[in-house]
C-alpha cells in the first residue's frame, strides 16, 4: 500500500509544506501519532516534496495515527508496517494531497 493509497483509505489529506529555507515538511493534515495516551506531532522534512514524504513514511510505519484528536470526528489508524514508498509526480492528480507554502 502507498501513502497515498492510505489517505484515500484512511479519508485524511497528506499535507507537504513548502518552508522559508529551501526544504518541505509533510505529514497527515491533523494527524499526530500516539503511543498510550500521548499525542506527538510528527511530519517528514526533505529537500523535495518526495523526500519529505519519504521521511514521513518512515518515522509512522507500524505507529498508530490520530486524526481530529479533540473533535468528535476523532479516528485512529494503526500504520501498516509495509507501507511503502511512491514518488509523486506532478502529473499525478489526487484528491489526498495538499501543497502549501509558508
Amino acid at each position: 500500500m502507498t501513502i497515498f493509497e492510505l489517505a484515500e483509505l484512511i479519508d485524511a489529506d497528506l499535507v507537504v509544506t513548502k518552508t522559508d529555507e529551501n526544504g518541505y515538511y509533510a505529514k497527515f493534515e491533523h494527524g499526530e501519532l500516539t503511543d498510550g495516551s500521548i499525542l506527538m506531532s510528527e511530519c517528514g522534512r526533505g529537500r523535495s516534496p518526495n523526500g519529505a514524504i519519504r521521511e514521513y513514511i518512515q518515522k509512522i510505519r507500524g505507529q498508530r495515527l490520530v486524526i481530529d484528536a479533540y473533535k468528535e470526528t476523532r479516528r485512529e489508524f494503526v500504520i501498516p508496517v509495509t507501507l511503502v514508498y511512491k514518488p509523486w509526480t506532478r502529473r499525478e492528480s489526487t484528491p489526498f494531497m495538499k501543497a502549501r507554502s509558508v
